[in-house]
């Protein structure tokens, strides 16, 4: 199990120098203003959904290095889907089991109006992520 960690971020690492290498002073920019970017980001996540949505994040974001350095704006469009994620989390936990609850049919119709936010809110946060 070490070995194949080893190799696969040795891997991960060759690829980021071969992409900094490929243009190095807009490279290097580009990765600069990224880290930058995730540090800001993954500092919101932790003050506001918590230390489960930042790992996520900046896991994400480290994974996929050399396409944020392709287009910057990867860690923002990122960053908005899991915002999305976690609202649409939160409205199920919060919001769906909650309003379901009393078994009422004017409970039930609500939780399915509710859930389908969730669901347009969970698709939304699916296309943002992969960009």
């Amino acid at each position: 199990m070490r070995e194949i960690l080893t190799e696969y971020l040795a891997d991960w690492v060759k690829s980021l120098v071969d992409k900094l290498l490929e243009n190095p002073i807009i490279n290097l920019i580009y990765f600069i203003v990224s880290i930058i970017l995730i540090y800001a980001f993954s500092v919101v996540f932790y003050n506001t959904y918590g230390i489960i949505t930042m790992i996520s994040y900046i896991f994400a974001c480290f994974y996929g290095l050399t396409r944020i350095i392709d287009d910057p704006r990867r860690p923002i469009y990122w960053a908005v889907g899991f915002i999305f994620g976690a609202v649409a989390f939160d409205l199920f936990t919060q919001h769906f089991i909650s309003t379901i609850r009393s078994g009422d049919i004017v409970s039930l119709y609500s939780g399915l109006v509710v859930l389908f936010v969730i669901v347009l809110f969970y698709l939304k946060s699916k296309e943002f992520k992969s960009l």
